[in-house]
């Protein structure tokens, strides 16, 4: 309803739609974590599996999670200095040390679940 130039109501929708939003970052944050979980879970079932040699590549997994302003942030990934180069290594001769194991792993697991995760960051299992 208008009156006098002025939108009735206006500051009631303003509230409730502000209350979803944080609803949805907290969905959202929960969903991220969430989906954390299943690509490191991923990495461990489905081929190309994590490299082992020592095993200190798959001990290096973290994930952080942060709010940058009002947005939710995850951050996950290997803390091993060697990571990316263990990732990104195409040669074929290459001994893994894991039968299944191999290049790529971190992104064929992103890959794989791209569906699922962002089912879970919004808030659907």
């Amino acid at each position: 309803m208008v009156k006098t130039g002025k939108i009735l109501g206006i500051e009631k929708v303003s509230k409730n739609l502000n209350l979803k939003l944080t609803e949805y970052k907290a969905v959202s944050m929960r969903g991220m974590i969430e989906s954390a979980a299943l690509i490191r879970y991923d990495m461990e079932k489905t081929p190309p599996y994590i490299p082992i040699d020592t095993g200190n590549l798959r001990a290096s997994w973290s994930v952080n999670s942060v709010y940058v302003g009002k947005n939710p942030v995850v951050v996950m990934g290997f803390s091993a200095e060697y990571a990316v180069y263990v990732h990104e290594n195409m040669e074929p001769a290459v001994n893994w040390g894991r039968p299944g194991s191999g290049p790529k792993f971190f992104e064929a697991a992103f890959k794989r679940n791209k569906q699922a995760m962002l089912k879970l960051i919004g808030g659907k299992k």
